[in-house]
Protein backbone atom coordinates (compact mmCIF):
# COMPACT_ATOMS: atom_id res chain seq x y z
CA UNK A 1 0.00 0.00 0.00
CA UNK A 2 1.73 3.54 -1.04
CA UNK A 3 1.45 6.29 1.01
CA UNK A 4 0.53 9.70 0.68
CA UNK A 5 3.69 11.05 0.61
CA UNK A 6 5.02 8.78 -2.16
CA UNK A 7 1.51 9.07 -4.58
CA UNK A 8 2.74 12.91 -4.01
CA UNK A 9 6.37 12.43 -4.09
CA UNK A 10 5.40 10.44 -8.00
CA UNK A 11 2.96 12.89 -9.02
CA UNK A 12 5.76 16.04 -8.50
CA UNK A 13 8.21 13.80 -10.67
CA UNK A 14 5.81 13.11 -13.16
CA UNK A 15 4.97 17.09 -13.61
CA UNK A 16 8.66 18.12 -13.60
CA UNK A 17 9.18 15.99 -16.07
CA UNK A 18 5.95 17.25 -18.05
CA UNK A 19 7.37 20.27 -17.20
CA UNK A 20 11.30 20.01 -18.94
CA UNK A 21 9.45 18.24 -22.14
CA UNK A 22 7.66 21.39 -22.52
CA UNK A 23 10.07 23.30 -21.74
CA UNK A 24 12.57 21.53 -24.26
CA UNK A 25 9.68 22.16 -26.75
CA UNK A 26 9.44 25.48 -26.17
CA UNK A 27 12.79 26.15 -26.70
CA UNK A 28 13.08 24.50 -29.91
CA UNK A 29 9.94 26.40 -31.10
CA UNK A 30 11.68 29.98 -30.34
CA UNK A 31 14.83 28.61 -31.66
CA UNK A 32 13.03 28.07 -35.40
CA UNK A 33 10.87 31.14 -35.26
CA UNK A 34 14.36 33.36 -34.33
CA UNK A 35 15.92 31.68 -37.01
CA UNK A 36 13.17 32.31 -39.73
CA UNK A 37 13.30 35.99 -38.68
CA UNK A 38 17.25 36.52 -38.42
CA UNK A 39 16.87 34.82 -42.29
CA UNK A 40 14.07 37.11 -43.23
CA UNK A 41 16.43 40.27 -41.85
CA UNK A 42 19.61 39.07 -43.49
CA UNK A 43 17.48 38.41 -47.23
CA UNK A 44 16.06 42.33 -46.81
CA UNK A 45 20.08 43.45 -45.84
CA UNK A 46 21.19 42.03 -48.79
CA UNK A 47 18.20 43.26 -50.88
CA UNK A 48 19.29 46.48 -49.46
CA UNK A 49 22.64 45.90 -50.70
CA UNK A 50 21.77 45.23 -54.19
CA UNK A 51 19.71 48.18 -54.42
CA UNK A 52 22.47 50.49 -53.54
CA UNK A 53 24.64 48.69 -55.94
CA UNK A 54 22.15 49.16 -58.68
CA UNK A 55 21.86 52.56 -58.09
CA UNK A 56 25.08 53.19 -58.13
CA UNK A 57 25.71 51.58 -61.29
CA UNK A 58 22.79 53.53 -62.77
CA UNK A 59 24.20 56.75 -61.87
CA UNK A 60 27.93 55.59 -62.90
CA UNK A 61 26.77 54.07 -66.29
CA UNK A 62 28.35 51.08 -65.04
CA UNK A 63 26.34 48.50 -66.39
CA UNK A 64 28.30 45.57 -64.51
CA UNK A 65 27.01 47.26 -61.39
CA UNK A 66 24.29 47.45 -62.39
CA UNK A 67 23.52 43.56 -63.12
CA UNK A 68 25.55 43.06 -60.04
CA UNK A 69 23.25 44.62 -57.36
CA UNK A 70 20.20 43.19 -59.42
CA UNK A 71 21.81 39.49 -58.68
CA UNK A 72 22.58 40.75 -55.25
CA UNK A 73 18.85 42.17 -54.54
CA UNK A 74 17.59 38.50 -56.22
CA UNK A 75 19.64 36.39 -53.80
CA UNK A 76 18.63 38.57 -50.89
CA UNK A 77 14.97 37.72 -51.87
CA UNK A 78 15.91 33.76 -52.17
CA UNK A 79 17.66 34.40 -49.18
CA UNK A 80 14.49 36.05 -47.32
CA UNK A 81 12.53 32.79 -48.34
CA UNK A 82 14.72 30.48 -47.28
CA UNK A 83 16.27 29.15 -50.54
CA UNK A 84 19.98 29.39 -50.11
CA UNK A 85 22.71 28.30 -52.53
CA UNK A 86 26.33 27.05 -52.07
CA UNK A 87 29.13 29.36 -52.85
CA UNK A 88 29.52 31.27 -56.56
CA UNK A 89 32.42 28.67 -57.52
CA UNK A 90 30.61 25.43 -57.01
CA UNK A 91 27.24 26.97 -58.22
CA UNK A 92 29.15 27.43 -61.60
CA UNK A 93 30.46 24.82 -61.79
CA UNK A 94 27.37 22.94 -60.94
CA UNK A 95 25.76 25.21 -63.40
CA UNK A 96 27.99 24.60 -66.43
CA UNK A 97 27.51 20.93 -66.09
CA UNK A 98 23.55 21.04 -66.17
CA UNK A 99 24.02 23.13 -69.17
CA UNK A 100 26.39 21.24 -70.80
CA UNK A 101 24.10 17.69 -70.22
CA UNK A 102 21.49 19.45 -71.44
CA UNK A 103 23.14 20.81 -74.33
CA UNK A 104 24.30 17.24 -75.58
CA UNK A 105 20.83 15.91 -75.49
CA UNK A 106 19.32 18.82 -76.96
CA UNK A 107 21.53 19.23 -79.94
CA UNK A 108 22.29 15.63 -80.51
CA UNK A 109 21.49 14.83 -84.52
CA UNK A 110 18.63 12.62 -85.04
CA UNK A 111 21.35 9.75 -85.70
CA UNK A 112 23.51 9.59 -82.63
CA UNK A 113 20.61 9.29 -80.71
CA UNK A 114 19.54 6.66 -82.71
CA UNK A 115 22.95 4.91 -81.71
CA UNK A 116 22.55 5.65 -77.91
CA UNK A 117 19.40 3.45 -78.28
Amino acid sequence: MTTTAEVASDVAANVKSNVKSNVKTLEQQIKQQVGKKRQVVDGKVTQAKGLAQEKIGELTNNNQLRRTGRRTQLKGKLQERGITFPGSKALMAIGTAVALVAAYFFFRTDSEAAQAS
